[in-house]
């Protein structure tokens, strides 16, 4: 049983066409570009070290060394936060398919049981789904979000009263189990960092490698500025990178993720505007 109509769905697929737009060329070179800016800048200062005759370091072997320190400290923590940020791409979908699960048993029931309130459950999941896009979009405790959980079990409590088969009310508690689950899991993800120290290190170790570049003679001097450009690209790229990986789940108003990484919750947003629109056309 579909949520929604075929023309209710193709509103809603034109409307996830355009969210998906914004996943494209912009999104995916945004934090190119800001880094970008970034390299120019220390690329400019060392242009004017150059020219004011501040470089006093000679090469020495030592540089080498402590940039694949850097790389490889860097690399450690790209891989620490990947292993959560994978796990985080799950969540939308889990939560939304425990909720849709949970809803399309209330259109089975009502087709069944005229006297369910339909509507309430309706409301109670977009409740959900409303709380938690807000809450953990905006940095927030899920507390609202897991009320709203808790409510769902007076529509369950309608439904073992209208002699629904125990199966089903056990399918259904499971449901509402894993979402509590789920929905911890990613509170817990947004609200403590795994890299803290770690990313602290990262940061002073890239920031004495870029200063000691700057300090560095370059001969000539164009050479000495394409490296320092291209070493503070790679550097401040994965610094921001992971930075921005711990935290998986800032979303826009729009459902569009905020950053380059960041999960996609479009198909939160998606049952969002099914529910709302099934409510209108009621």
């Amino acid at each position: 049983m579909a949520l929604i109509s075929n023309a209710n769905s193709s509103q809603a697929d034109s409307k996830g066409d355009a969210t998906v737009t914004k996943f494209g060329f912009l999104l995916k070179w945004k934090l190119a570009f800001k880094v970008g800016a970034i390299a120019v800048v220390l690329a400019l200062v060392k242009l004017g070290f150059i020219f004011f005759g501040l470089e006093i370091f000679d090469v020495n072997p030592f540089l080498p060394s402590l940039l694949g320190g850097v790389v490889v400290l860097l690399g450690f923590l790209l891989a620490g936060v990947l292993a959560d940020f994978k796990e985080s791409e799950k969540i939308p979908t889990e939560i939304a398919a425990a909720l849709r699960n949970i809803y399309e048993e209330g259109l089975y029931l009502k087709e069944l049981k005229n006297e369910f309130n339909l509507e309430k459950l309706r409301a109670n999941v977009h409740g959900i789904v409303s709380s938690f896009l807000g809450e953990i979009g905006n940095g927030n405790n899920v507390g609202k979000t897991l009320k709203a959980v808790s409510q769902l079990n007076e529509s369950f409590l309608e439904m073992d009263g209208l002699a629904v088969p125990p199966p089903l009310m056990a399918r259904l508690k499971n449901e509402q189990g894993s979402l509590r689950r789920t929905i911890l899991r990613a509170n817990y993800i947004k609200t403590n960092s795994f890299v803290v120290v770690a990313y602290i290190i990262a940061m002073v170790a890239s920031g004495i490698v870029l200063l000691f570049l700057l300090l560095l003679k370059s001969n000539p001097p164009i050479e000495g500025i394409a490296i320092l450009f291209a070493i503070a690209f790679l550097l401040v790229y994965l610094l921001l990178l992971i930075r921005d990986m711990d935290d998986p789940f800032e979303f826009s108003d729009d459902g569009s993720p905020s950053f380059t990484a960041d999960v996609n919750p479009s198909q939160l947003y998606d049952l969002k505007r099914e529910l709302e629109t099934a409510d209108e056309g009621k």
